[in-house]
């Protein structure tokens, strides 16, 4: 019991200030502040449990270590409470008194005595701008605020090319491919669609299957050319996942939500009897790449992939931004202002399995130099960079870019299987240090916070 203690008050820690630091990364000076005011409460509470642990090993159950990270949370929240009143005052130039009457929710205690936090008192980007930009007097003439929310308007493209009808999609029989149609309910309750197309070799087992996150334009249908191409140069399962609010998937596209799809996605892969979970691969294109690099850096899914590879995607919303929106002011919009960020450069440190980045030299959106920055910083020990001769949507059509992925995937492969058994069945691979995490709900629960609206509202960061 001791040591299952100990093993597991490593993990909590390891977790806590892994997030901590990932907040705290922000160049807003309260955020600063009130990060190392929780790493100091966090410090305290660990030590004293390490001492426990120390003079009487036995005192101390699990449940003791696991509540770490909920009164942890909780410590954090009050705090984050007390930065939004200081930073309500800098930026919106509203008086204590007058906010607390204009408040639309407000933290009461519940029926079971526990506190009930909310921070959904801060008014939404639209309206801190409109407060920003207009004189008070022209307040009422925008009572939504100034709707500039470009990155859902620009990112989320489901019916680009223009169709009639962007729930009916390709099939991939029209390209002669066998295939399985397939409906996933994510953690949120949305129901998403996808296909399975199985290798041309029959035994689906012995070869790698390839999650495909595509674009943000389009549906899987307009990846089916695509997957052919694979298909007939290489040994693959491919499985094409429709993000939410694509195609015949239910919900609304979100950056959250396509996290939860691609969880979704992989739950299924690998919980597959007839599809070998040792050998799962994501390739995301574009937006695709933001959704395969945090799939792959997430400690619950990192350690068992074969393999990674991102083709043309940015370093995040705000910086890609910058560079393909039309608009001499997008340069001056705070960090909050961005529904989606997609903070890919923050990541791929966190990257653990072999990775390929792939990046078109005639790239007309995402420059070259954003793919070489995200190459540079990813943690993986075995990576590569290729150029391909192409724009950005069409670089499988490159002589060279199916010989390039297999040669990737053979080599990734061969990371963790011996040259004999590369096609034998295996059982899933644990993670690189040996544990499979027990963290899953408490990953959850800090990534809500660090992804979450309310919480990026305060991340005033260029």
């Amino acid at each position: 019991m001791t040591t299952n203690v100990s093993i597991r008050l490593e993990e909590v820690e390891e977790l806590v200030r892994r997030k901590l630091d990932e907040m705290k990364t922000t160049k807003c000076s309260p955020i600063s502040v009130m990060v190392e005011g929780v790493q100091e409460f966090f410090a305290s509470k660990l030590d004293v449990m390490k001492a426990r642990i120390k003079s009487s090993p036995g005192d101390v159950q699990l449940e003791e270590v696991d509540a770490l990270v909920s009164c942890t949370m909780a410590e954090m929240e009050s705090r984050l409470r007390a930065v939004e009143r200081e930073m309500w005052t800098m930026v919106c130039g509203v008086e204590e008194e007058e906010r607390e009457s204009e408040r639309s929710t407000v933290t009461e205690r519940g029926d079971d005595g526990g506190a009930t936090c909310c921070l959904g008192s801060m008014k939404p980007p639209s309206i801190i701008l409109r407060n920003m930009i207009l004189p008070k007097d022209l307040w009422p003439a925008f009572p939504r605020g100034l709707n500039l929310s470009v990155s859902d308007y620009f990112l989320y493209q489901p019916g680009f090319p223009t169709r009639a009808n962007i729930r009916t999609i390709l099939k991939p029989s029209a390209y002669d491919l066998q295939y399985e149609e397939v409906w996933l309910t994510t953690k949120d309750h949305v129901d998403i669609y996808a296909f399975l197309i199985k290798t041309k070799l029959g035994n689906t087992h012995s070869c790698p299957t390839l999650i495909f996150f595509h674009g943000n334009a389009g549906s899987i249908g307009d990846r089916l050319e695509n997957v052919k191409i694979l298909l007939d140069d290489l040994s693959l399962n491919i499985f094409l996942v429709e993000y939410r609010g694509y195609g015949p998937s239910k919900g609304v596209p979100s950056e959250r939500g396509l996290y939860r799809d691609a969880k979704a996605a992989f739950r299924y892969v690998t919980t597959r009897s007839d599809l070998d979970a040792r050998k799962i691969f994501v390739f995301g294109r574009s937006l695709g790449g933001a959704v395969a690099i945090h799939l792959a850096s997430r400690k619950a899914t990192r350690g068992r992939l074969a393999g990674v590879i991102v083709e043309n995607s940015f370093t995040s919303v705000p910086s890609i931004a910058k560079k393909v929106i039309d608009f001499p002011g997008i340069r001056y919009l705070p960090r909050w202002f961005y529904n989606n960020k997609f903070d890919n450069k923050v990541k791929v440190g966190a990257i653990v399995a072999p990775a390929l980045f792939i990046s078109s030299e005639n790239d007309e959106i995402v420059p070259a130099g954003m793919m070489h920055k995200l190459y540079a910083l990813t943690g993986s020990d075995k990576k590569s960079f290729a150029k391909i001769d192409a724009g950005h949507n069409d670089a499988f059509e490159a002589d060279a870019y199916t010989r390039l992925l297999h040669d990737f995937i053979q080599s990734a492969l061969s990371v963790t299987s011996t040259p004999d058994d590369v096609c034998a069945p295996v059982k899933t691979a644990p993670p690189p240090d040996g544990k499979i995490s027990r963290l899953d709900s408490e990953e959850d629960m800090w990534e809500d916070i660090l992804v979450s609206e309310t919480t990026t509202k305060l991340l005033l960061t260029s």
